[in-house]
């Protein structure tokens, strides 16, 4: 009897969460460079409560009890599609990198940190947010894209309208100011073993950036990714959004069912609490 109540409770809150991953998803479908989210989930085993019941009884029940949330995916492993916007200002990571990254750090000059992103949304604003009469440079979701070196990149928007090349170089009126670098993590410190880092551990901060957890530092070695290296034969594209990798359709979808399991979990625990009522007027008599 009580198996029936632990399933019943485990299964509405582990669909109470899904519900909310869900609603995650959808929310960010139009958020550029957004990866889907997943549940994990393994059986509950047997608990400090369970193990009360009698050693008879025990033998005869099964020894999980529902089930229970163990984290949440990212689906890095699968890109969104290019969405050609032709706005100069516009820039995306092509699909087949999947463990690609622009590096960005926040415009507080007191804030050293660095971050990663795929969001290519390029603006123009001061270098330095407390000094609107210096330089210019190109930001993306908010924070300073960073060039090689790690240095933001100045732009002087006097000489023209930017354009990027496949290679990521910027030209305006036909010369070279700059250079947006693409980088990926690789597990192994040494540069001619590829094995890619477990993007499952970085932390997201919201507005499509990401961080390297600091007790991690050793797992994400940062290195450049070339045209002509390891077939790579393009890393972004002017004019482009990369699109997030939800299916509004699937997430639609997967949120009905979850709120009809929730339901049917709803309905199961109400029958096992009023089995448990009269069984104790039962007793009582």
């Amino acid at each position: 009897m009580l198996t029936g109540y632990f399933t019943g409770v485990s299964g509405i809150y582990y669909n109470e969460q899904k519900l909310g991953v869900t609603a995650n998803n959808l929310a960010n479908s139009d958020t550029t460079g957004f990866r889907k989210a997943l549940m994990l989930f393994r059986t509950r085993e047997e608990n400090e409560y369970t193990r009360m019941v009698d050693r008879d009884v025990q033998e005869r029940n099964p020894k999980t009890y529902g089930i229970q949330r163990t984290g949440v995916y990212k689906a890095f492993n699968k890109t969104g599609s290019l969405k050609h916007t032709d706005n100069p200002m516009d820039l995306g990571i092509v699909p087949e990198l999947k463990n690609a990254f622009f590096q960005v750090k926040k415009a507080d000059p007191s804030d050293q940190r660095v971050f990663y992103s795929r969001d290519g949304r390029l603006s123009l604003g001061p270098m330095d947010p407390n000094n609107p009469e210096g330089p210019t440079a190109l930001y993306t979701a908010g924070h300073l894209l960073l060039g090689d070196g790690g240095q933001p990149i100045q732009i002087d928007p006097s000489n023209g309208t930017l354009r990027i090349s496949p290679d990521g170089v910027i030209y305006q009126n036909e010369e070279v100011t700059g250079e947006i670098p693409l980088y990926r993590f690789n597990k192994s410190p040494d540069p001619t073993r590829q094995e890619a880092a477990n993007l499952q551990m970085l932390h997201q901060l919201g507005n499509s950036i990401l961080q390297v957890p600091p007790e991690h530092n050793e797992e994400f070695n940062i290195r450049r990714l070339e045209v002509g290296k390891g077939g790579i034969t393009r890393l972004m594209a002017q004019g482009s959004q990369e699109a997030s990798n939800v299916n509004v359709m699937s997430e639609m979808a997967e949120m009905m069912h979850t709120t009809k399991a929730a339901e049917a979990n709803q309905r199961a625990l109400r029958r096992q609490v009023e089995t448990l009522n009269r069984l104790v007027q039962l007793v009582k008599g």
